[in-house]
Formats: C-alpha cells, sequence, structure tokens
C-alpha cells in the first residue's frame, strides 16, 4: 500500500508528464503512460488538504444525487477498436454540459486539452488511460472522487467522460466557494475559475504559480521524479489563450503564498478580489479555435441554466426572475400574473407554456420548458414594454438644475454592480445624475447595443429595465 503522500505525488506527476506529452506534434500517439499496476484506493486527500476531506466528500455526494448519470446507455464491454470524437463534436458537447453545470466551456474544453489532447482513446482504439488511473478525454481518476463513476462508460463513452470532468469541477468550484471564494464567484467570469481549475489537478503547493518564478521546477519521491515548467492552472490558462485568444487574468503571486512555503496553497478562509481586466465565458458568440469554428448559444445574462419542472422543485433567483419578468409581460397582455415564489413549479410551467404558445411562431414549441430562446425572447420582451419598471418612473437625463433622487441611487448602484462584472470602473452613489452616471449609461448601452440600439447618455424605460435584468444576480 503506497503512502498517502506518495500517491499524491505519482497522480500529480503522471499528470504533468501527461501534459508535457500532449504537447508533442505527434497527437495520435500514446500521450500518457499505461500502467494497470498502480493502486486504486479510493482517497480524496489525493486532491485536497486531509482536513478539507470531509467538506470535498459532502460536495460530491451531494453533486452525485443532483445530477444522475444513469441515462446514458450501457457499454457493452470489451467493445471493438474505437475512434476519437472530432473536435467539433467535444466542444458542441462541452456546450452542453457546461450551460447545464454553468461551467465557461472555454474551461472544460482546455482542461481536457491539457489533459489528454482531447482523446478518449489511444491510436489503436483502446481507451486513454494514465499511469495514475485518468481516464479518456477529461482524465477522470476514480479512485481519486467520491462520486460512483461506470468506469466502462468512462472509458468507452466520450460524452459520458465529459459530464464525469465537469461534475469533478463542478465539485472544485463549490468546494472553493466555500473555502477560498474569488470575488463574488459569478461562474460566467472565467477569473473566477483559477483555484478551482488548481484544485482540479491538486490543491498542492506543486500546483503554486510562485514554486516556478525561478524557473522549471524537479519533484521527486522515492519512485520518480519529474520536471515541471509551470503551475497546472497557468497550462490550461495558456490553452485558453491559444484556442480562444482570450488572455484569462491570473491571481497575482503577490496574493498567493511565497516560494518554498508549506502548505504552500491559500489559507482556509482567505478571500481575492477578482483580478481585471475581466473576461466572461464567450458561450454566447461565435467561439474559434484552432482547428474550428462553432457557433455556441447560451442564455441571456444573468440566467445561465434552463428552467423546468424536477423533482424537487428548481429554485433560485433565476427562477424568481423570470417569474417577474412573465408577470410584467402578463399584466401587459391580459394574462393572469403567477407568485413570485423562486420555485419552478406548476404556475411558472404554465406560464412558459402561455407564453410560449403566444410567440409559437417565432418560438416553435409550448413544452412549459424555460430554455434558452424562451428566456432570450422574455427579456426581448420585458425591455421593450412601454412602461417603466419600479423603482423608476422617469426618464433620467441630464439637466440644469441636476436630476436627483433615490431613483438615481439605485441606478448608479446598479450600475456599479454591472461595471464590476465588466471590468469598468465605478461611479459615486450620490443621487445626482451628472456627468458619471451620463457617461454610466453610454458605456451600459454601448455594451447593450444589440437590445438597447443607442448609446445616448439618457436612462430610459429600456434601459433601466435590462439594467435591471442585467443585475439581478
Amino acid at each position: 500500500m503506497l503512502k498517502k503522500s506518495i500517491k499524491f505525488y505519482l497522480l500529480s506527476a503522471f499528470i504533468i508528464i501527461s501534459f508535457i506529452l500532449s504537447s508533442c506534434s505527434q497527437p495520435d500517439i500514446l500521450t500518457v503512460k499505461e500502467d494497470s499496476k498502480i493502486e486504486k484506493e479510493f482517497d480524496l486527500s489525493l486532491t485536497v488538504p486531509v482536513e478539507d476531506v470531509k467538506a470535498l466528500e459532502e460536495i460530491e455526494s451531494q453533486i452525485a444525487k443532483e445530477f444522475s448519470l444513469s441515462s446514458y446507455p450501457d457499454i457493452n464491454y470489451p467493445r471493438a477498436i474505437n475512434v476519437n470524437p472530432t473536435t467539433t463534436e467535444i466542444l458542441n458537447e462541452m456546450k452542453t454540459i457546461g450551460v447545464k453545470y454553468n461551467i465557461p466551456c472555454e474551461v472544460l474544453y482546455a482542461i481536457g486539452l491539457t489533459e489528454s489532447n482531447l482523446k478518449q482513446f489511444k491510436s489503436d482504439g483502446t481507451p486513454l488511460i494514465s499511469g495514475d488511473g485518468g481516464i479518456g478525454i477529461m482524465q477522470v481518476t476514480p479512485y481519486a472522487v467520491s462520486i460512483p463513476f461506470d468506469e466502462n462508460k468512462l472509458k468507452y463513452d466520450y460524452k459520458y467522460n465529459i459530464e464525469a470532468g465537469a461534475q469533478v469541477i463542478l465539485g472544485k468550484w463549490k468546494y472553493i466557494l466555500g473555502r477560498n471564494p474569488i470575488g463574488n464567484m459569478d461562474a460566467k467570469v472565467l477569473e473566477n475559475w483559477f483555484l478551482a481549475i488548481w484544485a482540479y489537478n491538486g490543491y498542492s503547493y506543486i500546483n503554486n504559480p510562485n514554486e516556478y518564478i525561478y524557473g522549471p521546477r524537479t519533484w521527486s519521491n522515492s519512485s520518480i521524479s519529474w520536471t515541471a515548467t509551470a503551475a497546472y492552472e497557468t497550462n490550461v490558462l495558456a490553452k485558453i489563450k491559444s484556442s480562444f485568444g482570450i488572455t484569462i487574468t491570473p491571481l497575482a503571486g503577490s496574493v498567493l503564498p511565497a516560494y518554498g512555503s508549506r502548505p504552500g496553497i491559500p489559507a482556509s478562509g482567505q478571500k481575492f478580489s477578482t483580478p481585471t481586466p475581466i473576461h466572461y465565458t464567450s458561450n454566447s458568440t461565435t467561439v474559434t479555435t484552432t482547428t474550428t469554428t462553432t457557433t455556441i448559444q447560451v442564455f441571456e445574462k444573468p440566467f445561465y441554466r434552463t428552467l423546468k419542472q424536477t423533482s424537487p422543485l428548481m429554485q433560485g433567483k433565476d427562477v424568481m426572475l423570470f417569474q417577474l419578468m412573465y408577470n410584467n409581460w402578463a399584466q401587459s397582455n391580459g394574462y393572469s400574473t403567477i407568485t413570485a415564489d423562486g420555485y419552478y413549479g406548476s404556475a411558472s410551467y404554465n406560464a412558459s407554456v402561455t407564453f410560449q404558445n403566444y410567440y409559437k411562431a417565432e418560438l416553435g414549441v409550448a413544452d412549459g420548458i424555460a430554455g434558452i430562446n424562451t428566456i432570450k425572447k422574455l427579456v426581448n420582451i420585458f425591455v421593450n414594454i412601454n412602461s417603466y419598471y419600479s423603482p423608476w418612473n422617469r426618464t433620467l437625463k441630464v439637466t440644469s438644475p441636476l436630476m436627483y433622487g433615490d431613483d438615481i441611487k439605485t441606478f448608479q448602484s446598479k450600475y456599479n454592480i454591472w461595471a464590476s462584472k465588466n471590468g469598468k470602473s465605478n461611479i459615486t452613489v450620490d443621487g445626482y445624475y451628472g456627468t458619471g452616471s451620463y457617461n454610466a449609461s453610454i458605456n451600459f448601452q454601448n455594451t447593450e447595443k444589440t437590445l438597447l440600439g443607442t448609446a445616448d447618455g439618457i436612462a430610459g424605460q429600456k434601459t433601466t429595465r435590462l439594467l435591471f435584468v442585467r443585475t439581478y444576480f
């Protein structure tokens, strides 16, 4: 039986070796070494400090309950020689899974690229299994997580493998949320994923970027030695830049543990500001990689998931916002309103059906499921309703003397929330609609020209309605 520390080093070693080999110019050659003799004893301390094992186990247990993978078809084992999915197929699947779990597809794609060079199978068609037991595209290691994955499906079903990897990274995201949150942990901000990516490979000093400030490091244990040129998350961010052209701002070395310090990870409870400039996931645009261009459609911000009836009922501020916007539309069109309680039950289902039937020629369905197109249409209609939405009841603009009031303070406060999420400077919240508020309106309107159509510095019905939506949560 290997000691925990040896197993941790071995895991880290093979993952780093996997990355180095996956960068070779011959991607069809096996990129990670296979060794069936590696002991596979379940142990979460491979990826987080011992004192955090129970917390991570509880998180992963909840994920397993909330997101069942039982719908995937059974795999007959052994199977005939397999062919790797195309990059387009992988990216499209990561887009779908990213929306389901609220994980940027850029993060999933770059992790897969770093872990396996996006390979599910070796060149001979057999499953890609690394020396530490990592399997497939996402190199999911069954004995290093408490989620009960099906190993055959991990080996032979690339979609299952990607979703399993998403569950692992979601677990690390929730773990970081409780231990070392970055900013408001808005999952749409790529910078907020820095520590979760670190933890995907192991929340250890080996992945502390400061360990590499003087150049490559050689690590060793009683079984192996290896050289790494950069931390794992540094490599993943580099893959995002090379694949998507997005230069994510990492946490500065000055806020991380110093070179040579141990345990070499942020102290439990330490919080970080989101580093700027920030970058949002580009799911809503055409995502271009070095090998493919794929149009990816996702929700209007701040929505991030499909709303539908489940057991237990879906609950959240996104459901509440849907209900509020529906009620505003219903009042304008002579329909009954529903209780805005934040639960997607029968009333919300019926509301979706009503709205979808009203716009069926455009939406094509009336299934009671508020997905991407339904929410996009509802946001568009909400923004264009010809009335003010509380707390605003007037058009805000520069006048002499300056307009003043609580409605302007609310506008300024909500603008600052939006600005913080979009890398813009905050303005003074003083209740006066002066130059600062005028420029704030211009910034917001320029960013939202698709829906607003103009940038005149006047915060009227459309501008304030859209600001309400974008900053609701």
